[in-house]
């Protein structure tokens, strides 16, 4: 694809995992970040670790000045606060902070998708923002799931 895009995948933040969770979510985000890397950088858990992701995601795009930044998890929550970028985001937690000051351009270039655990941020973003969608039978939405959306997207250019 011609457009750049940048892809945030979800940090680890489960507090005494077990060793299968920990496995699982590896083998997640390394399969999700090989399918993300085929159309633009990658930034998984161990770029995450240690630093502030509003200001690593902030630092990133400055730095690739991407058309476009997708974004899941606690990633996408950041990315929320983000101004004039075009974004697609998977789960974000949504704030009433967040819907303050909110222009008509952000409200037409952020779209977002939640799983039914995160109905409550649904109901939230769509008091500012028209692009939300809800899909009830998943309690865990993940980028590889709705993929393709994510590549039409891209592709077509609609937002």
């Amino acid at each position: 694809m011609n457009e750049k895009v940048l892809f945030f995948l979800r940090p680890f933040t489960l507090k005494n995992p077990t060793t299968d969770q920990q496995t699982a979510f590896i083998l997640q985000q390394t399969t999700t970040a090989v399918e993300c890397s085929e159309i633009g950088p990658t930034f998984g858990n161990d770029d995450l670790f240690g630093h502030d992701i509003m200001e690593f995601i902030s630092e990133k795009v400055k730095l690739y000045q991407p058309d476009c930044i997708v974004a899941e998890n606690e990633c996408a929550s950041a990315s929320l606060k983000l101004r004039k970028q075009k974004k697609i985001l998977l789960n974000p937690t949504v704030t009433t902070e967040d819907l303050n000051n909110v222009t008509d351009f952000s409200r037409q270039i952020t779209i977002a998708f939640f799983d039914n655990l995160h109905w409550d941020d649904y109901e939230r973003f769509l008091t500012a923002y028209p692009h939300g969608a809800l899909n009830p039978e998943d309690d865990d939405l993940q980028l590889l799931n709705i993929g393709g959306f994510i590549k039409n997207i891209l592709k077509t250019g609609r937002w």
